[in-house]
């Protein structure tokens, strides 16, 4: 809702604790299918739903062998300084839904 209300249409949104899912591919897919639902209510699209373990370190800042089903790039790769460049007002904005 604070997203709409900022005005901002595209996210990258990080699924965290993917290890307590064993990595599993069909949970990723579930739980990525209801973010993009969600978001879809407020007028905002995921550029990209990523899985990670911040924990572990899988998938933050390069790929992850657990999870080679992965086909999107890890969070950091965007937040390059050309990005910023580019485009001003992009901010991170971390939220944790339980």
């Amino acid at each position: 809702y604070l997203l709409s209300l900022l005005e901002v249409r595209t996210v990258v949104v990080a699924v965290n604790k993917i290890d307590l899912v064993e990595y599993s591919q069909e949970e990723f897919s579930h739980i990525a299918h209801g973010i993009g639902s969600y978001l879809k209510e407020f007028g905002i699209t995921p550029a990209a739903v990523i899985p990670v373990s911040a924990m572990r370190g899988d998938n933050i800042a390069v790929r992850s062998s657990a999870m080679p089903w992965s086909v999107t790039s890890p969070p950091m790769s965007f937040s390059g300084s050309d990005r910023r460049k580019a485009r001003p007002m992009s901010v991170a904005i971390g939220a944790s839904v339980m």
